[in-house]
């Protein structure tokens, strides 16, 4: 199935602090042809969070 261009609901289903500046989330995604189950890696970096890794995993809808 094609990755981008369809819209996806998006439920965050944990997010874990690493001091003030840094957090490990998990996010689902949900479109209308695959699903998305991210793990990203983000840190703060002037007032602003960044995405410093992200690991998909990526499936078929099963319904």
């Amino acid at each position: 199935g094609k990755l981008g261009g369809e819209p996806r609901k998006i439920e965050f289903r944990s997010i874990d602090s690493i001091g003030e500046n840094a957090a490990n989330v998990r996010v689902h995604l949900a479109g209308p042809s695959l699903d998305f189950d991210n793990t990203m890696s983000i840190v703060r970096e002037e007032g602003k969070f960044k995405v410093i890794q992200d690991h998909a995993r990526v499936a078929p809808r099963a319904d």
